[in-house]
């Protein structure tokens, strides 16, 4: 018998098992980038498999998670979809108006954006 059909929790027990065994981790797999939360990237470094690999899988594929990338670059270049300020310090009305701002620019932006894929594609947009 197939050793990925038994049930869920061999399933997962079994993938985990694969993943220590045949994968190291590194820093370039496992997202550290200079700049990172000190505390993020020493658990990071602490990882006994790839996490571009666990994103990969947990968004639906490679392909998924290199648009999402694209989306993020996108809205972190685009000077209107910054905050001011940062959000924790917004009250309530601020934050309505931050985000009917941001909306504004989303619409002149809609070149770039895919609105055919709202719940998926277009949630990457929400930041």
């Amino acid at each position: 018998m197939n050793p990925f059909w038994i049930n869920r929790r061999s399933e997962c027990f079994y993938h985990h098992k694969y993943l220590r065994r045949r994968m190291s981790a590194s820093a370039e797999q496992n997202l550290i980038r200079t700049g990172d939360n000190p505390d993020i990237t020493a658990e990071r470094r602490k990882a006994t498999f790839p996490v571009g690999k666990m994103s990969a899988f947990i968004h639906g594929g490679e392909e998924k998670l290199q648009r999402r990338h694209e989306i993020l670059a996108f809205v972190e270049s685009v000077p209107e979809f910054q905050d001011p300020i940062p959000v924790e310090f917004l009250s309530r009305e601020e934050r309505i108006d931050n985000n009917a701002r941001k909306a504004v620019a989303m619409t002149d932006h809609t070149d770039a954006i895919d609105g055919s894929d709202f719940f998926g594609e277009g949630m990457y947009y929400q930041r």
